[in-house]
């Protein structure tokens, strides 16, 4: 592929696979979990794109995650 020139559609198309492939694989688990896990999922949404930052994301997701599970 590499002496093959692309359009630029076809490689933004290709660039957004990546981010399609996870939603898919997310989404079905958030969407059928409780919600602590749909609340954790939204947590960890709002805090990756406010500070970019997806260690501190996780955390904060695994931590909704846990509290949630605590209180229902």
């Amino acid at each position: 592929m590499g002496f093959v020139k692309l359009s630029p559609g076809v490689e933004a198309w290709l660039k957004t696979i990546p981010g399609a492939v996870l939603v898919s694989l997310v989404a079905p688990t958030v969407l059928a979990s409780g919600p602590a896990e749909t609340l954790a999922a939204l947590a960890t949404v709002l805090v990756a794109a406010r500070t970019k930052k997806m260690f501190l994301a996780i955390v904060v997701g695994v931590g909704v995650v846990w509290v949630f599970r605590k209180i229902f």
